[in-house]
């Protein structure tokens, strides 16, 4: 297969940049949501990198320290996360996710799962295989060093 040209570069970065966020909104909405995609993505983010500080998770987030309280405070309220003194310095503490939390993850990615089955059993065979195909590559795509800190649209849709 030839090499993609600049401007088939372009075109391919404007399609995907139009159809992944209107998956991601069919996804959200067909699979249920309790939580905004800020709280998804910090919540998710302390389940990959486990207990952290709210410098450190603001940091990840892509967030003002503020703002990851606010975020903080309102997932604390609905026992999804805990806080809890910091083992390596007494006077900091971290931020945890709950068996709560996670229990809401695991709900929410099944639901997700489900939406996105019952779509691609819509579609032909070849499409589900030119999908299979794809999938390596928006994977390399989604961890290109590239990619802006705080991106979970294909995260969101993979997990």
């Amino acid at each position: 297969m030839a090499d993609v040209g600049e401007d088939q570069e372009t075109a391919i970065a404007v399609e995907l940049r139009r159809l992944l966020p209107r998956l991601y909104r069919r996804v959200r909405y067909y699979g249920g949501d309790e939580l905004t995609p800020s709280e998804l993505s910090a919540l998710c983010r302390l389940e990959d990198d486990g207990p952290l500080r709210t410098g450190r998770l603001a940091e990840l987030e892509d967030v003002t320290p503020a703002t990851i309280s606010r975020l903080i405070t309102r997932l604390e309220g609905q026992s999804l996360v805990s806080r809890r003194r910091d083992p390596a310095d007494a006077r900091a503490t971290q931020v945890a996710i709950t068996t709560a939390g996670q229990r809401l993850i695991d709900d929410q990615r099944a639901r997700r799962t489900a939406v996105l089955v019952a779509e691609l059993r819509r579609l032909p065979a070849e499409d589900r295989r030119a999908l299979a195909e794809a999938l390596p590559v928006l994977d390399r795509l989604a961890d290109s060093p590239a990619a802006p800190s705080g991106t979970v649209v294909l995260r969101d849709l993979v997990d």
